[in-house]
Parts: structure tokens; sequence; C-alpha cells
């Protein structure tokens, strides 16, 4: 055998780079077919996850009565502004963010929105 391979070290160096182009082929292949099946079993846990987390928004939308839900206004914001008394606050101020605070939304106009999202948070 190692005869052979000494006349024929041409055709043995052949062989040798023909399995190694072989090998080489195969495990190309088959990786990207590896890669498919990782990305097809992320897509359906995200799927899943993506499918829970509407079911729990839907259930937090669901709000059986009917009456509607008011603004919540802190204590601790209505007894500043009772202090503050009426007077003259400058707007963006702190004390202008707290009269916001305990005025109902729907008495909200476009540029008190904006001023308040401006200096209040």
């Amino acid at each position: 055998m190692l005869t052979f391979y000494r006349n024929n070290k041409l055709m043995v160096s052949l062989f040798a780079a023909s399995l190694l182009v072989v090998c080489i082929c195969l495990i190309t292949v088959n990786y990207p077919v590896q890669q498919t099946a990782l990305a097809d079993e992320q897509v359906q846990q995200i799927a899943g996850i993506a499918t829970q987390a509407e079911q729990q928004l839907q259930a937090t939308l669901v709000n059986d009565s009917s009456e509607a839900i008011a603004d919540v206004i802190p204590a601790a914001s209505v007894a500043r502004v009772a202090a503050i008394n009426e007077r003259e606050v400058i707007v963006g101020s702190a004390d202008w963010c707290e009269t916001r605070m305990v005025k109902p939304a729907d008495e909200w106009t476009l540029e008190d929105q904006q001023t308040f999202a401006r200096h209040c948070i």
C-alpha cells in the first residue's frame, strides 16, 4: 500500500483534496438548514408571546362597569394648590404644574397640554 502512495502521489493528493471538498460542501449545505430550523422555532416562540400579550391586553381593556373612569387627583396636589390660593403663577413653574394636575383634563387647552409636556414631565 505504501508503494502505491509513493508511486501515485498526484492521484492520492487529488483524492484527498476531493474528499476535503465533499466534506466542506456537506457542512455548507447542512448549516443553513439548521439555521432555518432555529429561526422557525424562534418565530413560533415570538408568535406565542405576542398572542399571550394580546390576550392580556384585551383582558385589561374590558371595563365591566358602565361608569366613566375619572382622573385621579392626588390629595397632596389639591392641598398644595389650595395653599397657592389663586395667586399668579409663572407658566411652566412647579406651582403652575401643580395647578394643572388638579385641573380636570377636559378643561385643558392644547397650549396647556404642550406646556405641561415641555415643563412638567
